[in-house]
């Protein structure tokens, strides 16, 4: 279930500090800056890329998770202001980190290889998109998982791209379920394959994950 955040009791208010918020254009220079702290053999044009992909990612949850949160929302006095600051906190800098951190683990420990007739991308931006995806995309429901793949795919930087974020989480999938042995009488379903894959990958590099849902979703 959901939890609420309740403001201190006035009593507290004397010795609370707001530390605040990065702006969206101060997280797109973290990511940025990041990035060229990886690999600065990354040419110029997939470093622009790559920040446009991963801070609108950033912000797409937010945006989700603001429109959740006036859906469901039991108070009808609460504002789309209100909302919004609810929703900055859904994501924070540990996301952007745990996107480097699956990417670096990708580089360098999990060679990702795309379909025969994709040649062209850069192993960076390969892995940079599964570890988005992995991050931002594998943790919403259905709905939201069409919403949030238009949005990226809709972005400017993305028009051009042969190898979309589902087409790298595709063959990234296929390959670890190709090497698994899976027991008769077992249902292969995208929710068995997407569970095996971050289960293995998030084992091998240490990034926690919980798998939830109803019963019969292939947990």
């Amino acid at each position: 279930g959901h939890y609420q955040v309740r403001q201190l009791p006035p009593s507290l208010s004397t010795i609370c500090w707001d530390y605040g918020a990065l702006k969206r254009e101060q997280e797109k220079e973290f990511i940025q800056q990041r990035i060229l702290m990886m690999d600065q053999n990354v040419p110029i044009s997939l470093t622009s890329r790559m920040t446009e992909i991963l801070s609108s990612s950033h912000e797409f949850i937010r945006e989700l998770a603001r429109d959740h949160i006036v859906k469901c929302s039991s108070s009808a006095s609460m504002d789309e202001s209100e909302a919004f600051l609810r929703a900055r906190s859904v994501v924070s800098l540990r996301d952007i980190q745990r996107v480097f951190h699956l990417t670096d683990y990708f580089l360098n420990h999990f060679a990702l290889e795309g379909s025969n007739s994709d040649n062209v991308t850069h192993p960076f931006r390969r892995a940079m998109l599964v570890s988005v995806a992995i991050v931002y995309y594998l943790r919403l429901d259905a709905a939201a998982r069409n919403i949030f793949v238009q949005k990226v795919n809709n972005l400017p930087t993305e028009q051009d791209e042969e190898c979309g974020l589902l087409d790298a989480l595709g063959s990234a999938i296929d390959k670890v379920v190709e090497e698994t042995e899976i027991p008769k009488g077992i249902s292969l379903t995208l929710g068995l394959k997407e569970n095996i894959f971050v289960t293995l990958v998030c084992t091998l590099s240490r990034v926690p994950l919980m798998i939830i849902g109803p019963p019969g979703c292939s947990k």
